[in-house]
């Protein structure tokens, strides 16, 4: 008796394991980018509405604005992520990690 492999089946496990990895790459990098608890933290406004407002939302947040960053309308701070996270997100700007130094300019330099 001749055992004859099924290709496709080959293919199929050889996508799955593909799409896991990918899953997983995308899930470390989403982490990676996760904002901290506390500390220095990016903000990057994704509409020009939440870019006109984000000195007041920072200041409505009670962080500390320590740095611009080199994306339009972003700025580094200083916070809290229970505080800065809702209300950032409600306004259309993504919370990051990040410090100036590593991606903009320092606040008064």
């Amino acid at each position: 008796m001749t055992l004859v492999s099924n290709p496709s089946r080959g293919q199929t496990a050889g996508r799955v394991a593909m799409a896991a990895q990918v899953a997983l790459i995308f899930a470390s990098s989403l982490t990676a980018l996760a904002p901290p608890e506390h500390g220095p933290m990016l903000l990057v406004p994704l509409t020009s509405h939440a870019a006109q407002n984000i000195d007041t939302l920072v200041a409505q947040s009670g962080a500390v604005l320590t740095g611009i960053g080199y994306l339009p309308g972003s700025r580094f701070v200083q916070g809290k992520r229970i505080r800065l996270l809702p209300q950032m997100l409600r306004s259309g700007v993504l919370v990051v990690t990040g410090s100036p130094p590593l991606c903009g300019k320092l606040q008064g330099k």
